[in-house]
């Protein structure tokens, strides 16, 4: 795995040294802003989706994008990447925090209650909700993403909501809300036992 590249130059360099030892290839790329023409691109100015392309056609397996974007600004990316790369196998991986078209990253959140840049130290009351990454993960299914995650935020429950809103069951499932058994559970949409054991 090849993973958080600015610049295609790297991640091309990288992508060289993973074929080298003969192992399959997934690259994604971390995207901090769109240029002045309001493009999506690398840092040394490759559209992101002819960078993916460029690195599917050199011999990755998978390409796509992680970390900087959340859920809310991810979802325009993966979109330029499908067009550049209709037949290549997709990344998904944003961090778990709300990012919005005014702040595309999560090192640029500002906490409007502090009214402060919420990163690095500042960023716990933006996470993302379990509903917003079920959200996401649906969508970027139907882009084509088959290689899902979540980046840095990341805790269980986010990763279990992945799997759950493709239909899977993984084991953590058992400790999904139960809310007809918690503290509250007649209040709709309790959460009481979303993290400890069933009441």
């Amino acid at each position: 795995i090849g993973e958080t590249f600015r610049y295609l130059g790297e991640a091309k360099i990288a992508l060289e040294v993973i074929k080298a030892h003969g192992k399959p290839a997934v690259m994604t790329f971390c995207l901090h802003r769109k240029d002045d023409n309001g493009q999506l691109t690398t840092l040394d100015g490759v559209n992101i989706g002819d960078a993916c392309k460029e690195l599917a056609d050199a011999g990755a397996l998978v390409v796509g994008v992680n970390c900087a974007r959340g859920p809310g600004t991810m979802i325009e990316v993966i979109e330029e990447i499908r067009k550049k790369c209709p037949n290549v196998h997709l990344a998904a991986l944003p961090v778990a925090y709300r990012t919005t078209e005014e702040e595309p990253t999560f090192y640029n959140i500002t906490d409007k209650g502090l009214n402060q840049q919420a990163y690095p130290d500042g960023l716990d009351p933006l996470f993302v909700s379990i509903t917003e990454i079920k959200e996401f993960t649906k969508k970027a299914y139907d882009l084509g993403v088959r290689y899902f995650g979540v980046c840095c935020g990341n805790t269980g429950h986010y990763t279990r909501a992945m799997a759950e809103s493709l239909g899977r069951s993984p084991p953590a499932s058992r400790y999904a809300r139960y809310v007809s058994n918690s503290v509250g559970g007649e209040m709709k949409g309790s959460t009481y036992c979303e993290y400890g054991r069933i009441l």
